[in-house]
């Protein structure tokens, strides 16, 4: 996010310069004008201190080191946004006005430079999150910073393609992120769902079962294909149930499609001609059935 050196010149954030407290140090004495004496000292100090925790972070360090950057640099935002111009802004103002054009205002310029240091400190906190690896509250604070620089400086200006990048890379990580967290959640939900259904279907609650085997398959259909060796795994089991209800038809119906699918997968998988072969047998024993 940030620039590894830091100049007073750009008013970049760093935490990685070769001298960082000196850095942190003189790193808002350009950006801080438009607040109070008292106000701009205690502001530098959250900055300064929660740039030093940044320093800190290493892969072995404690993970309290980022809570405690995040809490100094919200406090920070807090007091930069709250906080009413003093008279020392005042004072600025007037100082500032000879160079003002004629259709800006002091007041004008104030309220941007202070939305200018408002920016500056959300995208601390969208590095620190992102260290923390909380990347919506990351995104939350990039998408803070891009609409203060666009409003200061249009959606042309180097800060704000800067964000839109970071903002763009974010997005495609929580996507990421989202999706194999779903697909834990539906490996587990299909998994439960099967091991209830054997359970229900062992206590004679073929209904039940049913239900748990038919709620897997829609699991399952949309995780590894309709024709999936766990789809068709579980299709058996549902065969199962019908074969325990008498309903011989619907029972040889399935285990008939199951061996099809079966048939195909033997070639690539021939530890699978075991279930190939009991399969065939339920298959069997229904045909035999019907035929006393």
């Amino acid at each position: 996010m940030m620039a590894t050196t830091t100049t007073n010149k750009s008013n970049n954030y760093s935490y990685a310069a070769t001298n960082p407290l000196d850095d942190a140090m003189h790193l808002f004495d350009g950006i801080l004008q438009s607040t109070g004496k008292q106000q701009k000292a205690d502001v530098k100090h959250e900055i300064t201190s929660g740039l030093l925790y940044m320093t800190q972070i290493s892969p072995t360090s404690q993970t309290n080191l980022i809570d405690e950057a995040l809490a100094c640099f919200h406090r920070a935002l807090d007091m930069t946004a709250n906080v009413p111009n003093s008279k020392n802004n005042r004072s600025s103002t007037r100082k500032n006005e000879h160079s003002c054009s004629s259709h800006s205002s002091p007041r004008l310029l104030i309220t941007k430079k202070k939305q200018e240091e408002i920016a500056k400190i959300h995208e601390l906190l969208a590095d620190a999150y992102r260290k923390k690896n909380d990347l919506t509250q990351s995104k939350v604070h990039i998408d803070a910073a891009m609409d203060l620089y666009e409003q200061l400086f249009g959606t042309n200006s180097e800060a704000y393609h800067r964000l839109f990048r970071q903002e763009h890379r974010l997005t495609c990580k929580i996507y990421a992120k989202t999706k194999q967290q779903n697909k834990k959640g539906l490996r587990r939900r299909s998994s439960n769902c099967v091991k209830l259904g054997l359970m229900d279907m062992e206590a004679g609650l073929l209904d039940e079962a049913q239900n748990r085997f038919e709620e897997a398959l829609i699991v399952l259909k949309m995780r590894h294909g309709p024709e999936s060796l766990e789809v068709v795994r579980v299709r058996e089991m549902v065969g199962d149930v019908h074969v325990k209800r008498g309903e011989y038809e619907d029972a040889r119906r399935i285990y008939i499609g199951v061996l099809k699918v079966m048939e195909q997968k033997i070639v690539q998988n021939p530890k699978e001609d075991a279930r190939y072969q009991r399969v065939l047998v339920k298959l069997m024993n229904i045909v035999g059935f019907h035929s006393r």
